[in-house]
C-alpha cells in the first residue's frame, strides 16, 4: 500500500477452526467504527474493521482467516488509509503533500488489542512493516 504506515503479523490459533475464530472476532471488535466479514473461498474468511484515530484519520484492520491441519491462521494487516473525516478536507490535502506521517504505533495496537480480546491461545509471527510504522 505505498508508503502508508502498515503492519503485517500472522497469528496461529492451535486447536481453533476458522468459524470459531471469526465468531470470536465479531464479538471482540466493539470499539471499531464498523466491521464486516465475508467468506473468501471454501473455509476461509476475510474480516475488516475500520477505526477513526483521535485526529480523525481512518485506519483499516484486515484478517484473512484460513483453516490449517491443527488450527487456523489469521493473517493480520493494519494500515493507515490516509483518509480522514470531512472536517479536515483542504488541510489534509496540503498536509499529505508536505509531511510524511507516522502511525505512532496505532497499527500494531489495533491488531494486538483485537487479538488479546479473543481469549484464545495464539502464536505471533511478525511479517513486515512499511512506511513510518512503529512495531515493538
Amino acid at each position: 500500500m505505498g508508503n502508508h504506515p502498515s503492519v503485517k503479523v500472522n497469528y496461529f490459533f492451535p486447536g481453533t477452526d476458522a468459524d470459531t475464530l471469526l465468531s470470536a472476532l465479531q464479538n471482540a471488535v466493539t470499539e471499531a467504527d464498523g466491521f464486516s466479514s465475508v467468506p473468501n473461498s471454501g473455509e476461509s474468511y476475510i474480516f475488516d474493521a475500520l477505526y477513526t484515530t483521535p485526529a480523525g484519520w481512518i485506519d483499516r484492520v484486515t484478517f484473512q482467516i484460513e483453516n490449517q491441519q491443527d488450527g487456523c491462521v489469521a493473517k493480520g494487516y493494519s494500515s493507515s488509509t490516509s483518509i480522514c473525516c470531512g472536517w479536515c478536507g483542504p488541510v489534509r490535502l496540503l498536509g499529505c503533500c508536505l509531511v510524511c506521517y507516522s502511525d505512532h504505533g496505532q497499527n500494531q495496537k489495533h491488531l494486538e488489542d483485537i487479538i488479546t480480546k479473543l481469549g484464545l491461545d495464539f502464536q505471533r509471527q511478525f511479517i513486515s512493516k512499511s512506511g513510518f510504522s512503529k512495531y515493538s
